[in-house]
C-alpha cells in the first residue's frame, strides 16, 4: 500500500487555497482603498472650485448694498433731488443755478444764495419792452411793501434801477416770481404773458431770482414771453423785504395802493385758473 505524503494530505491542500483567497481579498480592499483615495483626492479640486464660486457671488450680490451705505443713503425716500423737475414749486436753490441752482421740494437757498453778485451786466434780449415806470404824484400806502425795493428792469437791457412801490402804484400789480432753470416756470410763464396782454389796467411783472440775468432773458425768449416785463434780482432783494418763501414759482397779488392782496405759492396749470385766482384775490374772496 502506498503511504500519502503528509505535504499532500487533503487538509493541507485546503488550508493552502483558503490562504490563497485571503491574499485576493486583501488586495481587492487595497485597490478598492486605493481607488476611492484617489476620486476623493480628484473630487477636492471641484469643491474648492464650487466653494469659491459660491464667495464670489456673495460678494458681487453685496456690491449695491455696500455702494448704498458709502454714498451716505441718498436713493433713499426723502433724499433732496437735483434734477430739474417738477410738477410742484421748486426751492430756491440747487446744482444748476448761481445761487446753487434748480432745487427740489426740500432744498435750500444755498450757502452763497446771498452773497453779493457783483455789477449788473446789461443782457441782450430779442424783445426789449421796459418795466413800469412812476406816473404822476400818487404814492403807495405806508405799509405796502414794494416800497423801498429797487430793481433793474431785466427786459429794457439797459439796467434802468426803480423803485417797485413807486413804480407799480396806481393800478392793482401782479407779480410772478420765477427763474430760468425752474422747469414748472416753464409752463407758467406763457399765461403770464397772456395776462399781461388781456388786462393792461394791471400791472403784470416778473421777477428773474437768480444771478444769471442773461440766462433769464434767454429763457423768455425761448418762451416767446414779448409783452411782461421783468426785472432782475440778483440778490435776493424782493423776496427778503416781503418775507416770501424760498420757492419759485410763486405769485402775489398787490392792490392799487401796494398793498398785498394774497400770495400763491403754487404753479397755475392755465390761463384761467391763472386769471380767476387773481380776480378773486382783488374781491377779496381769498
Amino acid at each position: 500500500m502506498a503511504t500519502t505524503p503528509s505535504g499532500s494530505h487533503p487538509n493541507a491542500a485546503a488550508s493552502g487555497h483558503g490562504t490563497s483567497d485571503e491574499a485576493t481579498v486583501t488586495s481587492e480592499d487595497a485597490d478598492v482603498a486605493r481607488g476611492s483615495e484617489d476620486g476623493a483626492g480628484a473630487s477636492r479640486p471641484r469643491v474648492l472650485l464650487l466653494v469659491l464660486a459660491i464667495v464670489i457671488g456673495l460678494l458681487v450680490a453685496a456690491i449695491p448694498l455696500v455702494a448704498g451705505v458709502m454714498s451716505g443713503g441718498d436713493d433713499q425716500p426723502g433724499a433732496q433731488s437735483q434734477q430739474p423737475q417738477q410738477a410742484e414749486p421748486g426751492m430756491v436753490g440747487g446744482a444748476g443755478s448761481a445761487s446753487g441752482g434748480p432745487g427740489g421740494p426740500g432744498g435750500d437757498r444755498g450757502a452763497d444764495g446771498d452773497a453779493d453778485p457783483g455789477p449788473e451786466q446789461p443782457v441782450s434780449i430779442t424783445n426789449p419792452r421796459s418795466c413800469p415806470a412812476p406816473e404822476g404824484a400818487t404814492q403807495p400806502a405806508p405799509d405796502s411793501e414794494l416800497a423801498g425795493i429797487e430793481l433793474p428792469c431785466l427786459t429794457s437791457g439797459k439796467n434802468e434801477t426803480a423803485d417797485l412801490g413807486a413804480a407799480l402804484v396806481g393800478k392793482p400789480t401782479i407779480i410772478n416770481v420765477w427763474a430760468w432753470w425752474c422747469e414748472p416756470c416753464r409752463r407758467e410763464l406763457p399765461h403770464f404773458d397772456k395776462l399781461a396782454k388781456q388786462h393792461p389796467e394791471w400791472n403784470v411783472a416778473g421777477i428773474h431770482l437768480d444771478k444769471k440775468s442773461q440766462a433769464g432773458a434767454d429763457f423768455l425768449d425761448e418762451l416767446n414771453v414779448t409783452t411782461m416785463p421783468v426785472y432782475a434780482d440778483r440778490a435776493h432783494r424782493f423776496d427778503t423785504a416781503t418775507s416770501l418763501p424760498k420757492v419759485v414759482p410763486i405769485t402775489v397779488v398787490y392792490r392799487a395802493d401796494g398793498t398785498r392782496a394774497q400770495m400763491y405759492p403754487q404753479v397755475f396749470r392755465d390761463y384761467e385758473e391763472l386769471e380767476a385766482a387773481v380776480h378773486a384775490a382783488l374781491s377779496g374772496q381769498n
